[in-house]
């Protein structure tokens, strides 16, 4: 083979791998505006595109070089799909979703009846070594020559073993350019990665998307995701309550008072029921979830419980008066209040049947409450 077919393998091998991650931040992005939008809040509805996305990339490049007479562009799409495989323990951020990972990869691989005993026990070495970034990849963070040590050494531990034991013929020019193209796939990879992240925070700050809102200093939309999943995974120990919020006739305020009478309003009563929840329990989260919905999460708390902290938040509006140029303005708000059980499946199921609660207590003339001893839950 010429060089010209090695610098081919190192275009193809380079430029494949950039697509595949400008694809999967698409993906990415996507997801995390969907799950926003419908309030999708299991962790899983946010993961399994991506599985799903690197599973299909997988499977495509077997297909392509189980498929290929071409010598050059068979070793490079094995090359691509080793470099996907060891490359998505940066990009997955769970034990099961680096397991489904690596298991699709062993399957692609058994399926080219090349998986010998010694093959399998490197396969199964490659994967602890890549594993094992996960404990110390944040310490070494800013040392980029020893993050890059473990991926390396698989990737030339692969290559050499290609290069001795693969059934189909590997000059050794294309073996090492194959390996040379996969060490500079990987770190234009995680370059890039690198880039995003920093990109991603520099949006967050640019669009306040901090732990609280800004305007209420409630817990905002993300933070309440992160605890309701956290706390939802902990309901089978301990009794969990959620009580969905909603401002009786805020645009009303709007309309009459103007916009910034409207901020007051939500400034007055986010203080109100942040009092009362701190005369509670400090363990209590108070969340800003729209535009004037919140939400209460209480851990470690049954439904009697529950119900008698709404009351005493229904007691505090209603001692509650906002000044206006002339008089005093009350405000009252309706109420849904689950408590969480196994027939939920998800967090998601759970925050939804609270929010059918909610709107049973507006559909019914408003400042009340709504749960499962009314027996509405298929409202």
């Amino acid at each position: 083979m010429n060089v010209a077919s090695y610098v081919t393998t190192f275009f193809i091998v380079v430029i494949s791998m950039l697509g595949f991650t400008s694809v999967y931040s698409q993906i990415e992005a996507g997801t995390r505006q969907r799950v926003a939008h419908m309030r999708m809040l299991a962790r899983v509805q946010a993961v399994y595109p991506l599985l799903i996305y690197i599973c299909l990339m997988l499977i495509l490049l077997r297909y392509l070089y189980g498929h290929s007479s071409n010598l050059m562009l068979f070793w490079a799409f094995v090359n691509i799909q080793s470099t996907i495989l060891i490359y998505s323990n940066l990009l997955t951020t769970s034990l099961v979703g680096f397991a489904i990972i690596q298991t699709v990869g062993a399957i692609t691989y058994i399926s080219t009846g090349a998986m010998s005993i010694t093959n399998w026990i490197l396969f199964l070495f490659a994967c602890l070594v890549i594993y094992a970034e996960r404990w110390y990849g944040q310490l070494l963070h800013q040392q980029r020559w020893v993050y890059f040590l473990p991926a390396l050494f698989v990737g030339t531990l692969f290559w050499v073993n290609m290069y001795l034991t693969a059934p189909r013929p590997l000059p050794l020019g294309l073996a090492i350019a194959n390996l040379i193209s996969f060490g500079w796939a990987y770190f234009a990879l995680w370059d890039f990665d690198q880039y995003l992240q920093h990109d991603q925070q520099v949006l967050a700050k640019l669009t306040h998307e901090a732990q609280y809102d800004a305007l209420t200093r409630a817990r905002n939309w993300a933070t309440f995701r992160h605890d309701l999943n956290s706390e939802f995974a902990d309901q089978d120990r301990q009794p969990l309550a959620l009580v969905a919020i909603d401002l009786d006739h805020f645009k009303s305020i709007n309309d009459t008072y103007g916009h910034l009478m409207g901020n007051q309003t939500l400034i007055a009563f986010s203080r109100q029921i942040q009092q009362i929840l701190r005369e509670q329990d400090d363990h209590y989260g108070f969340y800003r979830t729209g535009g004037e919905e919140f939400a209460l999460l209480l851990p470690n708390t049954n439904l009697a419980a529950a119900q008698e902290i709404v009351a005493e938040c229904q007691r505090g509006l209603k001692n509650m008066y906002i000044p206006l140029t002339q008089g005093e303005l009350q405000i009252t708000a309706s109420f849904g209040l689950a408590i969480a059980h196994p027939q939920d499946n998800n967090a998601t199921n759970f925050f939804k049947r609270s929010d059918r609660y909610l709107y049973r207590s507006k559909h019914d003339g408003r400042d009340r409450l709504t749960d499962e001893a009314d027996g509405t839950d298929d409202f």
